[in-house]
This record gives C-alpha cells, structure tokens and sequence, in this order.
C-alpha cells in the first residue's frame, strides 16, 4: 500500500494503516510477532496512560530504552497525544543523562531499568534520588525540576517510579471521547520528534522534527527505494538514531510492511533472522554487513530474499559493496541525510552501480535542493568542485530546542540548511560526501581534508585507525597531526607515518604524529575531534581556535 500522508501526523497515519493491515504482522521481534491490529490495541493503552500521568500536547517524554517493540510503542503512543518523544541513548552515563532532561525539559521518562548488562536505573537514581523517597506525580528533582516521575517496562517499588502496566491502569480512567480529542488536537505542523546531536564538536542540540517532514521524507524515501507492503525490513541498529527511529520504523509504516527487529546485532542471528523472516530490505552499516559475509556458515543461510536497503554510518569500500551487492542486497542504497533534514536526501538509485554505491551517496530524492557552495564565498560552485552542502527543502528542521541563535546559524537565507558537510556533485549526478567542514583546515592558504589524508594512512600497514585535526602553526598558520591507533603488535614511528604521506602533496602531510590507545568519543560513537586538538594545545602550550556551529552529523 502507499499511504496517503497528506494533512497526517504519524499517530494518525498508524491508525489508518493499523485498521487498514489489521491482521498483517507489524513487528517481527525475537521470534515473537505482532499483529497491526494487536500493535494499536497496544499504543492506545500506552497512549492513553501517558494521559492519565500527566502528559499533554506540546510536553517532551524522554524514552530511554534498547530496541524492543514497546519502544516503537511508547514512541506512537506519545506523538498519537501530541507530546514530543525525545531519545535517550543507552550509552549515556549521568551527566549526559542529566543535561538532556536538563535541556529538553523532559515532564516524564520512560526507560528500560536495565538494557544488556547496563544498569540505566542506577543512573538515573544518580541523578534523580528523589525518585527513592518521592511519589510518582509529586517527584520534585533538585537537578531535573521538569520531570515529575519516572515510567519503566518492568515492575519497580521504588515511590517515583512505575512500571508501563501500572501506567497502562491508570489509563483506563481516560474515557474514549478524551482520547479522540486529544488525538484531533495534533496538527502535522506540531513537533513529533527532538533527537540530540552527537555533540562531536561540543554542546549537543534538540533537534525538532515534525510530523508532516519526518512523513514526507520517509514516503518519498520509500518510493525511491521501491518499497511497498509486501516488505520486509531487517534491522538491528539502535532505535534511539535517526537511522531507527525516523528511516527504519516510519519507512515501515508509510508502507504498510513489517519490521524485523533485533535487540542487538549478533552476525550469526542477523543471518538468521533475515533467512526466517525473509527479509527484503537489509539496514546496515558496513561493519555489519562485512560480519555477515565473514561468518564461516554464510552459505548456509537462503538470502536470496534480500533485495535493497539503506548502507549508512560510514562510506563503504568498493569491494566491500561489492560483495554486498553479490550476496545480499542487490540494490543497496548508500544514503545521506543528517538528523536536522530530519530523513535521508540522497540515495543510490537501484540502477546504481557498486562502484557509485560505493563511493557516492547516490542522486537527489524529490522533496530537496542540494547544492555546493564554496566554503570562502558562499556562492554555488561547478560539477566536480568541492564545497559545503546544503539543503533546501521543506521538510527540513523546524530547528534547535531553546537555541535560537545556533538555529539562525544553521540556515543560509537563499541556500537552505548548512549541513557542515563538505562533498561535491559527480558528472553522473551522484553526490560525494568527503568530510566535515569544520574539520578542514588551512594550511599556509591551502584547504586540507582531513578524511582524504585519514584515508592514506589508513593503507599503511600496522595502523588500525587515525584521525587528522588541523593544529596551530608559526609558519603556516595551520597544519595536520595524525592521531594514530597502532594495530597489536605494529611497530610504527612517527616518522613512517610521515614519509608513508610524502605520496601526497606536501601541505597534507603531518607535521605532528601522535600514538593513542583510543580516540575521545561521544556517546553515539563518534570521535570528538575538538577534544584531539585540545590535547594537542594543552601539549604545546597554543591556543585552539573557536569554531562556528553547524548542523552535526547524521
């Protein structure tokens, strides 16, 4: 089915594909299976408990949980209501923690008490002790004054907390015609999602989605991808990303399919489950994909249903997509798109070829101009040129929660959103994502990239990864230093790193070589450059340069 979003909110839209699919399995979990029709007898109990404690149009719900249906069902519950589902990723510790609440002002968390093998409610008891002595309603949090109690999957006797059936009690208070109403009062302008930025160059940002972009991304996605209800989605990624939780589970229900969801991705059970369920759309990021095809009992698994799916996180090696292309998903699709575009913008056209599956990220989808601006004039540049990326589409961001200044920043008046992005446009119409503007630097009036001279070093044996950061110079005003992780056992130096760059032209080539056991990362796992060029200035005695905000990484 294609469903018609015109007028829609997401929480509408499920109901008329709910009631549409009835029987049709919506969820695929863990060998378990959830009807369309069992799944909103689900999200109105949940909806209308969320109700009974509280929750009205406009307040933030904080869902902090690992994949599990109720999360899907926790997340449709809260935008059918109008609140603003904000997520929590698992890996947070207190702090972290503490300033999303903080900024999002989050009136109520749901949360897993324990996700894998982390205590995610001892964390919030580190932050939140009120919970141990206040009644849930009444918590008055030193550090979160917003939030009033706390919501688990699981029983708990703790006076601040209860579990999602007690909640799902207190809704049966909530009479149908209050429910409905509640229900018509969200308009597809209003806010349905505030994911964070992953903070890589300092302060993470809400970011506010809204219902009629998230649908009109993700429909026209769909289609691109010529996905239709007869689907399959495999998908084993966090739900708390943009990839889960706007990509996978909305693609899913513009399109009336199923979803197959896994806990955790575990190479063996991921092939598994998409031979069992026959899965027809394969999301992954390349170290996924390249576990699958390294497991010695591959050949064993039926995957002949694989036909297309999203390959996003990083760039993928041209043999690597081959390979996938080979035996898994003949139409895979490297896809482009950031947190504040709220979906995906490019993509690989299922005549692509591995090679612009490989090293592009495929062709504009209608909804959008992109276009490439030179990073010194803000003018558009030529085929081939490199630049920033920007976006100009409806459907993007309705901007950063309580930061108007940084949501000002992020838009060129004429050219649409700055992503931060650097790339360029192919003659074949393909579009090139090579780095992160803010991670370029000058050297004695020279643009240098850190990936292109990132991707060099990583050639050269004995070096696991490197990152590159520009670092204050006397006579060149900026210069490179490679942050390098050796592979057990290696014996680099500083000077092989060197001279192995003298393949370059010589403003690439480091100046400075340092070994690290690990790089500073964030919690959603990407590296904190900023902190690797306070390392180098807290070293040397120089300061860093401050740099201006743009919208963060997918």
């Amino acid at each position: 089915m294609t469903a018609d979003i015109e007028g829609k909110t997401i929480g509408g839209l499920f109901r008329e594909v709910a009631q549409a699919r009835d029987d049709a399995v919506f969820i695929s979990f863990e060998g378990s299976h959830f009807s369309y029709r069992s799944f909103l007898q689900r999200v109105d109990e949940l909806a209308k408990g969320l109700m009974a404690c509280g929750v009205k149009k406009g307040d933030r719900v904080a869902l902090w949980a690992g994949n599990h249906p109720d999360w899907i069902a926790c997340y449709l519950a809260t935008v059918s209501i109008g609140g603003v589902l904000v997520t929590v990723n698992t890996r947070f510790h207190a702090d972290e923690l503490c300033f999303e609440l903080d900024q999002c002002q989050a009136s109520l968390v749901v949360m897993e008490g324990r996700f894998l093998k982390q205590g995610l409610l001892d964390r919030a008891l580190d932050v939140m002790p009120e919970l141990a002595m206040q009644p849930f309603g009444e918590v008055r949090s030193e550090r979160l004054p917003a939030v009033k109690g706390v919501v688990t999957f699981e029983p708990h006797e703790l006076p601040g907390i209860i579990s999602l059936d007690e909640m799902i009690e207190r809704g049966r208070a909530i009479d149908d015609e209050a429910y409905a109403a509640a229900r018509e009062a969200v308009g597809p302008d209003d806010t349905a999602i505030m994911i964070y930025t992953s903070g890589t160059t300092g302060t993470p940002k809400g970011v506010e989605q809204q219902h009629v972009c998230l649908l009109n991304r993700m429909q026209r996605f769909a289609a691109w991808n010529g996905m239709n209800e007869d689907d399959s989605t495999f998908f084993a990624l966090p739900l708390f990303h943009s990839f889960g939780v706007v990509v996978t589970v909305l693609g899913v229900l513009v399109t009336g399919s199923k979803l197959c969801l896994m806990e955790k991705f575990k190479a063996r059970e991921a092939l598994e489950t998409i031979d069992r369920e026959r899965c027809t759309v394969i999301h992954g990021v390349p170290s996924s994909f390249f576990m699958m095809l390294e497991d010695p009992e591959f050949d064993r698994f039926d995957l002949s249903c694989g036909r297309t799916g999203v390959l996003g996180g990083a760039l993928c090696p041209p043999d690597l997509a081959q390979r996938i292309v080979d035996n898994i998903a003949p139409h895979i699709s490297e896809a482009w798109g950031q947190t504040e575009t709220c979906g995906m913008v490019t993509g690989n056209a299922p005549s692509d070829t591995p090679e612009q599956i490989a090293n592009t990220v495929g062709r504009v989808i209608p909804g959008s101009e992109v276009f490439v601006l030179d990073v010194n004039t803000g003018m558009p540049v030529g085929v081939g040129e490199q630049g920033e990326v920007t976006v100009k589409s409806p459907y993007n961001m309705k901007g950063y929660y309580r930061m108007e200044e940084e949501t000002k920043q992020a838009f060129d008046p004429q050219y649409g959103l700055r992503t931060g992005d650097l790339g360029y446009f192919r003659e074949d119409g393909c579009l090139v994502i090579n780095g992160r503007i803010r991670d370029m630097f000058i050297v004695g009036g020279v643009n240098a990239y850190p990936r292109e001279i990132e991707n060099h070093i990583r050639l050269l044996e004995g070096v696991s990864d490197v990152q590159v950061v520009g670092v204050p110079d006397d006579r060149l005003g900026e210069v490179a230093c490679a942050y390098v992780i050796k592979k057990a056992g290696a014996t680099l130096s500083e000077q092989d790193v060197i001279d192995h760059c003298k393949e370059l032209a010589n403003y690439k080539i480091p100046r400075h070589v340092r070994f690290v056991e690990e790089f500073p990362m964030t919690a959603n796992g990407k590296v904190k450059k900023y902190v690797l060029q306070r390392m180098f200035a807290d070293e040397v005695g120089a300061e860093v340069a401050a740099t201006v905000p743009y919208a963060e990484e997918r």
